[in-house]
Order: structure tokens, then C-alpha cells, then sequence
């Protein structure tokens, strides 16, 4: 359109045709030179490296008031320190820093965002647990999920399911501000007392 109509509506002539590559030309470099002063500013953001086996990234470090950068990071080689083998259920996000770090997510079939973890959903959430509980749990309620409503998982919905794992996992870690928090199995009784 650009090459052969356009230049056709101005009368099809040598110069329409110039003219009409030089436009376009003007234009591709206009959006080129907004595009990196508008990207520039968001990249001075990206402070925190994280380098594992599996990713070499730069992350984000300032989400509104959250520094997810350090945080994620903080995460990651939290996670990292765990056996390759161990599964990783991450609410209501969180599954790509497991990734990251070389583990295996739990619960592929499950999601764990408001609209998806009604009651029916959540109590198979419960259920799955109960069966096959993964070997580590990553909560990180750092997403603004206001536009669903809610606060955040275990906060104001998935207390089922946040209320399951408290009976049977222990705090580990827990985030400055609490806007995250890991959790292992907590250990069987002791069954010869």
C-alpha cells in the first residue's frame, strides 16, 4: 500500500514515489527514536541480574512500591539451594522463578488466580494437595490483583486452600513486608512417643 498504491493516489510519478519512501522512511526512524527514548527509561529500571543455568536476565526492580528485582532475586537463589528434584507449588504467581532456578513446578493443571480458584476449583486445589503435596510452597502476593477484587491469595480468597497448607507446611522465609513467603513440609510426628 505504502509503495505502490499510495504513490498511485499522488499520480504514480517518479517523484510521488520518492516522496512516499522518504515518508515512510521519516516515519519507521521517528517510531525507532521514540521507541528507544521511551524503552530507555524502563531498562535503567532492570538492575538485578540473575544468571542460573536455565536464564541470564535482567529483572525489573521497582513494581510501584515493591522491588520485585532484589526480591525475585532473594527468591531464586533461595530456590536454587533446594535439590533439583524438589516441586515447587507457587501462588498466585511465581512458577517462572521455580523455573528459573532449575526446579519443577507443581500443579500444572491448577491456576491460582482469582477468576480461575473459585470453590469448586479450590477444593481440588485442597484435594490435589492432600494426594501428591508438592515439596515446597512459594506464595508471592507482590501483583496488584485489586481489578479482580481481591487482596491477594490466602489474604481474601484461597483461605481453604492457604488454611490446608498452614496445618501441614512451616514458614522458612518470609519477605520484608510479607508480600511473600516459602514454606516446607512440616515434619511427621514423631510416632514412638
Amino acid at each position: 500500500i505504502w509503495f505502490r498504491r499510495l504513490p498511485e493516489l499522488y499520480g504514480g510519478t517518479a517523484l510521488a514515489h520518492r516522496l512516499c519512501a522518504a515518508t515512510a522512511a521519516a516515519m519507521v526512524a521517528t517510531l525507532a527514536y521514540t521507541h528507544l527514548g521511551a524503552s530507555a527509561a524502563m531498562y535503567r529500571l532492570h538492575t538485578r541480574r540473575v544468571v542460573t543455568p536455565r536464564a541470564n536476565l535482567w529483572l525489573l526492580d521497582d513494581a510501584g512500591t515493591v522491588r520485585v528485582g532484589a526480591l525475585y532475586a532473594d527468591i531464586v537463589e533461595r530456590l536454587r539451594a533446594l535439590p533439583a528434584d524438589t516441586t515447587v507449588l507457587a501462588a498466585p504467581e511465581g512458577c517462572g522463578l521455580a523455573f528459573v532456578a532449575g526446579l519443577p513446578c507443581w500443579g500444572r493443571d491448577l491456576s491460582y488466580y482469582p477468576p480461575a480458584l473459585d470453590a469448586d476449583a479450590e477444593a481440588r486445589l485442597v484435594d490435589a494437595l492432600a494426594a501428591a503435596p508438592p515439596g515446597l510452597v512459594l506464595v508471592l502476593n507482590v501483583i496488584d490483583l485489586s481489578h479482580y477484587g481481591v487482596q491477594g491469595f490466602g489474604r481474601d480468597y484461597a483461605m481453604n486452600a492457604l488454611d490446608w497448607l498452614e496445618h501441614h507446611y512451616a514458614l522458612t522465609w518470609v519477605a520484608p513486608g510479607g508480600t511473600a513467603f516459602i514454606a516446607a513440609p512440616r515434619p511427621a510426628p514423631d510416632s514412638s512417643e
